[in-house]
């Protein structure tokens, strides 16, 4: 078994800034923030080891919109997580980027920080609530009366196939359902796992693959992304998004313990960057990793009630809203609801 008590404390604080002119991020974004992030650091060596990010904002942001982000600090990175949170307080004085094509850049002010785990108001990580081992306990004992879990990804998954069919360049990914099983799934949470432990401790066990059937449904695909290197050249960095369904009726309780770990650690390449990041849930129990929501939202802005009844009278050619009927004013209602909560 690896010896995840060297992973461990996790401490997670979710930062509120404040725009202060308006900004249009990518959809998926964690690369631009994390970049923007690393320059107002400054040079900080193994970043990579002991931080990363969760980003869920995926809006349009105007002058005074508040922007929310958690930053993720494995065991040994309670210093850096420290100093990234002196920097933040600090905004916007001690940022010198300045175009305005960049998302983010002198444009945010420090609003607040909290506890992910209670969410109470932090000024120092020594005030943030550790997620030991205990708690990894805790919670994967939690999964392990559960016989159905659903894998949701929340950001892009850059999972690299095994040797023996593996192309060049993006074709060393998963890109389709047909190349993804249990199996696979279950080495890289292993993997990633692995990897940050070699950094902390001297003998890893070596991955045993488990080839059981776990894999009801896989509904994932995969999207384009890229980004510019300082020498201007693209870089792509795409990956798997969708939702996957296991079969985790007797499943040992060691790999529980990966599989939740995984969700605070993320999987595949550019993990430090917030990539390859995913949640458990479950019919009867929901979700047990504590996650904040977006303060903006593109899905909420096209969730209201007036975006709404314009979509549905340019689609059904009806000329005003009192042609609807009651019937269709319940059904648009009933729609937002469910946008809203998935």
């Amino acid at each position: 078994m690896l010896p995840l008590e060297h992973l461990l404390p996790i401490r997670a604080v979710t930062i509120t800034l404040q725009f202060t002119a308006s900004s249009n991020p990518k959809l998926f974004h964690h690369l631009a923030l994390t970049a923007w992030l690393r320059h107002l650091i400054g040079d900080v060596p193994n970043y990579e080891r002991y931080i990363t990010l969760d980003a869920p904002e995926n809006g349009r942001y105007k002058e005074g919109d508040f922007y929310r982000f958690t930053l993720f600090a494995l065991n040994g990175g309670e210093d850096l997580l420290q100093h990234v949170l002196n920097c933040l307080t600090q905004l916007p004085n001690n940022v010198k980027i300045r175009d305005e094509k960049m998302p983010f850049r002198d444009n945010l002010i420090f609003h607040q920080a909290q506890d992910l785990f209670n969410q109470e108001l932090i000024k120092f990580v020594a005030e943030l609530t550790p997620y030991s081992l205990e708690t990894l306990q805790q919670e994967t004992d939690i999964w392990l009366e559960h016989e159905q879990c659903w894998v949701t990804w929340l950001s892009p998954a850059r999972l690299v196939l095994p040797k023996s069919v593996r192309g060049n360049n993006e074709k060393r990914f998963c890109r389709h359902r047909s190349q993804i099983d249990f199996a696979l799934l279950n080495d890289r949470v292993y993997d990633a796992l692995a990897e940050q432990l070699r950094y902390r401790v001297d003998d890893v066990p070596s991955r045993i693959t488990d080839e059981t059937q776990r894999l009801e449904m896989a509904d994932v695909f995969w999207i384009d992304y890229s980004y510019y290197d300082n020498k201007g050249n693209e870089k792509p960095m795409g990956g798997l998004l969708g939702r996957l369904v296991l079969d985790t009726e007797d499943m040992p309780k060691e790999q529980w313990l990966y599989w939740v770990l995984g969700q605070y650690v993320g999987i595949g390449q550019r993990r430090s960057f917030g990539w390859g990041r995913y949640i458990l849930e479950s019919a009867q129990a929901g979700r047990t990793m504590p996650r904040i929501e977006a303060k903006n939202s593109l899905v909420e802005l096209a969730c209201r009630q007036d975006n709404l009844e314009q979509a549905f009278l340019n689609l059904s050619g009806f000329q005003n809203l009192t042609g609807l009927g009651e019937e269709n004013v319940e059904r648009l209602e009933h729609l937002r609801e469910q946008l809203l909560n998935s």
